[in-house]
């Protein structure tokens, strides 16, 4: 796409795009219009890349969407095989229009012949749940097989999904809950990778310690694991990632469960009663501004993405 094109497109979408369609979108344009877009700030696929992370809790606007759907199309017949995945990816969320399970394999697949071995980490998701096809295992299985190649922890843990439900291979709980230890490693340091799938794999985890499957039952450890992988799903939620809600709901619905077994093992003593007199009153929660983020007495406030050295050492 050349300067004059890119500007073009630029222009006719702030020229038709509100800023309740996109409010952070049209804010990073502001910049362009006061300077009567003579320079820009980077090439069509820099934009792409920019537009990606604002407003993600909304489709893009209509022009927003042909502009991505342009660029990306353009590189992916220019060889970029990262490209075919990403459009393939919104696509599969319906980001940039209706959601189309048919048209996101088509381009994971086109994208894959090209090289990309995300593509075969998403397919591997699309055979797995019969993305507008039959459900196949097998290629699912061989497909994360490859990420897991390549050291992709949600690769790695859908393996040990299908290794404890028996789908492809034969059912082996006590070899999913090593694999999910594994994942627990790969987060150790990398902040991104929490952020991306750490919630997936603490919840994993959670579930091992829960029912005792491939470990014994830990209910303590998988209280905080819950813990941990609420937190995470939904920092991701409020950034749009609207396709992991049934796990966040999982993962308030077992700590109720796991709480109501540990109430009864904390210990009874008749010798005082405490008076409700000298309970907390409830008081209704207020939405107020939020404070800006610091430090409290030495408690970080991104604690939560804090990756255990072995999240299968919780105490």
């Amino acid at each position: 796409m050349t300067f004059d094109t890119l500007r073009e497109r630029l222009q006719r979408i702030v020229r038709n795009t509100t800023t309740e369609e996109s409010p952070q979108i049209c804010s990073l344009l502001k910049w362009e219009i006061d300077r009567d877009f003579e320079e820009l700030r980077g090439t069509a696929m820099e934009y792409v890349y920019n537009f990606a992370r604002l407003d993600p809790a909304a489709p893009f606007a209509p022009l927003v969407a042909d502009f991505i759907e342009e660029v990306l199309t353009e590189e992916m017949e220019n060889g970029n095989a990262e490209a075919a995945c990403e459009l393939g990816a919104y696509y599969y969320t319906g980001r940039i229009g209706e959601q189309d399970f048919t048209r996101a394999v088509e381009l994971y697949k086109k994208a894959a012949e090209m090289g990309s071995r995300q593509a075969n980490e998403n397919l591997g998701y699309c055979y797995y749940y019969g993305r507008n096809m039959p459900k196949d295992y097998e290629k699912a299985y061989f497909c994360f097989v490859k990420g897991a190649l390549d050291n992709h922890p949600i690769s790695m843990y859908k393996i040990g999904d299908m290794y404890r439900n028996g789908y492809f291979v034969e059912k082996d709980e006590n070899e999913a809950f090593e694999i999910y230890k594994e994942c627990g490693k790969i987060l150790r340091g990398s902040k991104d990778t929490i952020r991306s799938c750490g919630a997936d794999i603490y919840m994993r985890l959670a579930d091992c310690y829960e029912k005792g499957i491939g470990t014994p039952q830990n209910l303590r450890k998988a209280l905080k694991l819950y813990q941990r992988a609420e937190r995470l799903f939904y920092d991701r939620l409020m950034e749009g990632d609207f396709m992991i809600k049934h796990n966040y709901q999982h993962c308030i619905e077992e700590q109720s469960r796991v709480r109501s077994v540990l109430q009864q093992e904390i210990p009874q003593w008749t010798g005082f009663e405490e008076s409700p007199d000298n309970l907390p009153k409830e008081e209704p929660v207020e939405i107020k501004e939020e404070a800006p983020a610091e430090e409290d007495e030495g408690i970080k406030v991104d604690e939560d993405y804090a990756s255990p050295e072995d999240p299968s050492n919780l105490n």
